[in-house]
């Protein structure tokens, strides 16, 4: 599902445009270096999928402002986990391209696996994937 609706090479950078409540597409356009038609159209997919909402804001041209759901917002961990994937392998000389920070206290974020259970981070490697409604035994204590 998040490869269908964050499948292009601009959508996961146009995601982060959203973070804060309210983007005008005029300014992500110019920022991110993309023809307006081309990001009307991406933007009225993500919409479509339920991940922004279209807000009018001008009635005289209509002029609209696109929004984060609740959809959108819960894409914010793993948008941010591939940012972060990205920054560590493939950033350059100059050091990370950009840093997620706590707005309250400013401390730095980090996108992790954490097990629901025991509250501690899981690597990839201790990450099991069992299949659409498959019922596991719980494991033995001890």
């Amino acid at each position: 599902m998040l490869g269908q609706v964050v499948s292009r090479r601009f959508k996961a950078r146009q995601l982060q445009h959203f973070h804060r409540p309210v983007r005008i597409i005029f300014g992500v356009s110019d920022s991110l270096g993309v023809a307006r038609n081309v990001l009307t159209d991406r933007l009225e997919r993500l919409v479509e999928a339920g991940v922004l909402e279209r807000v009018e804001y001008q009635q005289r041209p209509p002029r609209f402002k696109y929004r984060l759901t609740a959809v959108g917002l819960e894409l914010c961990t793993p948008v941010v986990g591939l940012m972060h994937w990205g920054d560590r392998h493939r950033s350059g000389p100059d050091g990370l391209p950009r840093l997620t920070r706590h707005r309250e206290c400013g401390g730095q974020l980090h996108a992790e696996l954490v097990c629901g259970q025991w509250g501690e981070t899981v690597s990839g490697t201790e990450l099991e994937l069992p299949g659409p409604g498959l019922r596991t035994a719980p494991l033995a204590a001890g």
